[in-house]
């Protein structure tokens, strides 16, 4: 039973156009029936089965030392990518993302993680670890100059991007301080 909320009486209504309660939809809730209302984009992208997560697993980076990471997209998808979370020891960190790499060999591919364990989607989008990246493409965005002596954690841009289908982008982590660092990153995103 999925639900909805009437905007101007504020009663629920299910599929079947029967009243119920915020009771009963919690009941429905705590039972596995649908009572979906008031989702954010992430939440429904997840109930959906097409919210996806990726990842940049803990890498020491030396002085001046860059990592770099590719996410291709599909050719018949679209991708909203979601702020890019980097964690890292100490600050002094670029992070910038380019569009339409080009030269992309080697790395370690990095299955996408479906945030909805109870779907069987697959996300279509490749992501490699530590490619070789000929040309890393057209800038599109410093996301992040972090400065601290302490752990950071920082999300990369409050608002979600809509990626072109069909093409791969390169993400670079710099470590701009004169010392060793540490740092890893999480991509989500929602590929419909």
């Amino acid at each position: 039973m999925q639900s909805d909320k009437n905007a101007t009486s504020g009663a629920m209504y299910n599929t079947a156009g029967n009243i119920i309660n915020e009771a009963d939809a919690l009941v429905n809730i705590k039972t596995g029936i649908s009572a979906r209302r008031c989702e954010t984009v992430e939440e429904a992208a997840c109930n959906d089965g097409v919210l996806y997560t990726g990842a940049i697993p803990v890498t020491a980076l030396t002085a001046g030392q860059t990592i770099k990471s590719t996410f291709k997209t599909p050719a018949n998808k679209m991708v909203v990518f979601k702020p890019i979370l980097v964690k890292a020891l100490t600050g002094d960190l670029a992070v910038i993302l380019y569009e339409g790499s080009s030269g992309v060999s080697g790395g370690t591919t990095y299955p996408a993680t479906n945030r909805n364990r109870q779907s069987a989607n697959t996300s279509e989008s490749i992501v490699t670890l530590a490619p070789t990246v000929t040309t890393n493409g057209t800038a599109i965005g410093l996301f992040a100059m972090m400065h601290s002596t302490n752990p950071v954690t920082e999300a990369l841009s409050p608002e979600p991007l809509i990626l072109k289908s069909d093409t791969t982008y390169t993400l670079t982590i710099t470590n701009s301080s004169a010392s060793a660092n540490a740092v890893a990153a999480e991509l989500s995103f929602i590929e419909v």
